[in-house]
């Protein structure tokens, strides 16, 4: 919001024909037509968004932070300072500010300098030609701050994970005029696996890391966390699991894996004989060892395959029979060693040896076995069980669903300790089996189920399914 003006500011980035994303400004004040320059000129390479807004009259120019990427790895994302001037041509800030931090709020200071706000960095202060500096140092409410936004008065409004500030200067917010009652859970939340004795579950970030959510009476908890960027190197992270003695292993999706312990964590990469990480999918443990899948970039006809990673640090490279049986990103351990994968062309049985056998035929992203009653389902391309010998469809009509909101396909499915089917579909809607495998419901948001929903993981402690989301944070679902 320009204040001065009384106008509002809008930015964002279109794609272009040669796969570039395009940043473009408009201007809506009151009495004229929306203006709008797209797309900018000069801006950086790589620019893939924008993060942050603000009108610095002092200098006559809207202030962007973008969004620059070089590659596929998001660990090398960058946010960057430009000046936009009336005719749409963009230069760099004037105080050459880049950094890897998410920039989450720009606003301006009194003196007419500039006001940063960082998720995992704090707030800076940012003047032209000269270093930026920390400002909210020694306040570590206002280390994670999510947004920052200017307010009347010359104040600005400071937004955490925990509280929301209203303050006249960022270096001493006072008390927040919001406090959250406990620890919050991300909103892009994907619980991933389930304590040997149930009574916690590990829940994966796409870009914030890991936390573990704790049975307390009748609700769960967050109990720890560890963030990326600040307990965890900064990358993207995948899928945990619970390891020995008490250790987590979780997916660092560019980097490798991380091995998280009472010590501290320690990053097991390609120096320590791992294969390539940028292809790395999910891990799965049993008595053998730690199981890794890695799938493939579109472009490489080599590179899927299995790892075993042992506990004496030795390790058993499998690459998969032909280059289309790649692991798409779920394994099913078991005990004995072996280990089933979820791949574009069915699942796929491996153990130690290296003996591969196909066990089904059609796309599959998903295998669940429920550890009580040993029943296995499979979701892909279609729904299938495990009858002892192979797979074969499981078919139902679903009843009550107008054609014109269709479910979309499959994506997730757990049995629970009665034989009772839980299917999630594309579309966020979920539908119920008896044990006999015959359409019982079809839930959707009227029901509780988030249109983001996104994984699923049963809890065998509670019987309670945990409904994993991509911006709407975790749900529980219990079918009575």
């Amino acid at each position: 919001y320009d204040d001065l003006n009384d106008c509002l500011l809008l930015a964002g980035v279109r794609p272009a024909s040669d796969r570039r994303q395009l940043p473009w400004i408009a201007r809506d004040c009151p009495g004229d037509r929306i203006t709008a320059v797209d797309p900018l000129t000069n801006v950086p390479a790589n620019t893939i968004g924008v993060a942050a807004i603000v009108h610095d009259s002092h200098r006559e120019v809207v202030v962007l932070a973008l969004v620059t990427q070089p590659g596929f790895n998001p660990a090398g994302r960058r946010f960057v300072l430009v000046d936009v001037g009336k005719n749409g041509s963009t230069r760099p800030h004037c105080s050459g500010f880049s950094d890897r931090y998410e920039v989450t709020g720009l606003a301006i200071d009194k003196s007419g300098g500039l006001r940063l706000a960082m998720y995992g960095g704090g707030i800076r202060s940012v003047v032209c030609g000269d270093e930026h500096r920390a400002v909210s140092d020694g306040d570590e409410r206002l280390r994670w701050v999510l947004v920052m936004r200017e307010v009347t008065g010359g104040r600005v409004l400071l937004g955490t994970e925990d509280a929301v500030f209203v303050a006249a200067d960022p270096e001493d917010p006072g008390e927040p005029i919001l406090r959250s009652p406990e620890q919050p859970i991300w909103t892009d939340s994907l619980p991933s696996a389930e304590r040997g004795d149930g009574g916690a579950i590990l829940v994966s970030s796409a870009n914030r890391g890991v936390l573990e959510l704790v049975r307390s009476n009748d609700s769960w908890t967050v109990g720890r966390s560890w963030r990326a960027g600040l307990s965890l190197p900064p990358a993207v992270y995948g899928p945990a699991a619970y390891g020995d003695s008490g250790e987590i292993i979780a997916v660092a999706r560019s980097q490798g894996l991380v091995r998280i312990s009472e010590a501290g964590w320690r990053l097991q990469g390609p120096d320590q004989g791992l294969r390539s990480p940028h292809v790395l999918g999910a891990v799965g443990i049993n008595e053998m060892g730690v199981w890794v899948a890695f799938g493939a970039t579109p472009l490489e006809k080599t590179g899927a395959g299995l790892q075993l990673l042992r506990d004496d640090d030795s390790k058993i490279d499998l690459a998969t029979p032909g280059s289309r049986l790649r692991p798409s990103g779920d394994l099913l351990p078991w005990p004995d060693g072996r280990v089933w994968a979820a791949t574009p062309f069915g699942v796929v049985q491996a153990d130690p040896s290296g003996r591969f056998e196909r066990l089904s035929q059609h796309r599959v992203n998903k295998v669940f076995r429920n550890s009580n009653s040993g029943e296995i389902a499979a979701v892909g391309s279609t729904i299938e069980r495990w009858n002892g010998d192979s797979f074969e469809p499981v078919l139902f009509r679903v009843e009550g669903q107008p054609n014109r909101r269709p479910l979309g396909h499959p994506v997730d499915v757990v049995i629970d300790d009665r034989g009772r089917w839980i299917i999630l579909y594309s579309e966020g809607r979920i539908v119920l089996l008896d044990a006999q495998r015959r359409f019982v419901g079809n839930l959707g948001p009227r029901a509780g189920v988030p249109p983001s929903s996104a994984n699923l993981l049963y809890s065998s402690r509670t019987g309670e399914v945990i409904i994993g989301t991509t911006r709407e944070g975790l749900h529980v679902f219990r079918w009575e």
